[in-house]
């Protein structure tokens, strides 16, 4: 699962049904008014920068306005919650660690 944040702000998740992986996409050129704007509708960066604690109702709300709800995901997406949870990658408020990668392009 990718969250993705473009140039202008905006945030879509694409792979939403891959509980494999999770990170969030930066576009390319994303100043970096659009990037805290984005990233706090979302959840809270860490003080290095390299990660941002994403609120998993926020994940859901996005998933659900692109594709509507699905029980089926909301289950695997809890499932990966659990895993990452185990894994030390979730915060004392039940928020998921994403790594922070800048787009390729």
């Amino acid at each position: 699962m990718i969250i993705n944040i473009s140039r202008s702000g905006s945030v879509t998740v694409s792979n939403p049904d891959d509980f494999t992986a999770f990170a969030i996409i930066v576009e390319h050129e994303t100043d970096a008014a659009a990037f805290s704007s984005a990233a706090t509708s979302i959840g809270s960066p860490t003080p290095d920068g390299h990660h941002l604690y994403v609120a998993p109702d926020r994940l859901e709300s996005l998933v659900n306005e692109q594709r509507g709800p699905d029980p089926a995901w909301k289950s695997g997406f809890h499932r990966m919650v659990a895993y990452a949870a185990a894994h030390g990658w979730v915060d004392h408020r039940g928020w998921i660690r994403a790594h922070i990668e800048p787009s390729a392009l």
